[in-house]
């Protein structure tokens, strides 16, 4: 995303450097003179005034601060419910009654976990993500858009989640005392690459540029 953001910016400033060819272009041969002079009296102007922001939008920054602290709470509070409660424990049988080797049981053990936990926050994410946005102005999207943007993005954690979160697993097997070592190692490529591909294939998944 951070990538994405990058480029949507770059994108902006080309657009409008283009346009400020178009419109230097269109001033008369005349005005075409003053144009630095007008430019150097707008710098010694000082800053641009901003306007108040509204009570709306102060009454949506601050609601938002307390949903954020409230989903990074959650967000701690239901991994260690799955695993004081033996929960974990349970969806690890089910893998491993469902896969032989060891790479097919947490797999299925995530995606097992990916279902369960996005069902779990179905009413928070409803909330936040579709009813909040649209109370405040923010969105337009449809139910049926909004939900079929959730089975998409959960299909995307569970491919990568299947294919990438063994490995882990596999240095812990093979260098228990240095595993967490390579496994740093080995995730700056692996942004990297998510970087690179996430505005590519991932992004138009959910939005028409």
């Amino acid at each position: 995303m951070r990538y994405l953001s990058i480029c949507v910016l770059l994108s902006l400033l080309l657009c409008g450097s283009i346009f400020g060819r178009q419109q230097k272009s269109s001033v008369p041969p005349d005005t075409a003179a003053a144009a630095p002079a007008l430019s150097v009296n707008a710098a010694d102007q000082g800053p641009v005034p901003v306007p108040e922001p509204s009570e709306k939008a102060l009454r949506y920054y601050r609601t938002g601060n307390i949903i954020w602290v409230f989903n990074l709470l959650w967000g701690l509070l239901i991994p260690a419910l799955f695993l004081f409660t033996g929960f974990s424990a349970k969806i690890r049988d089910w893998a491993s009654r469902l896969g032989k080797k060891w790479f097919f049981i947490i797999g299925i053990y995530f995606l097992i976990f990916l279902i369960i936990n996005v069902l779990i926050d179905l009413p928070i994410s409803y909330y936040t993500e579709f009813v909040r946005q649209h109370a405040y102005g923010l969105s337009n999207q449809t139910l049926g858009k909004w939900f079929g943007d959730l089975l998409k993005g959960m299909m995307v954690s569970a491919i990568i989640g299947f294919l990438f979160l063994w490995l882990p697993y596999l240095l812990l097997k093979k260098s228990p005392k240095r595993w967490w070592l390579y496994t740093g190692l080995l995730a700056i490529p692996f942004l990297v690459l998510t970087i690179l591909i996430s505005p590519i294939w991932i992004a138009p998944l959910f939005n028409k540029f």
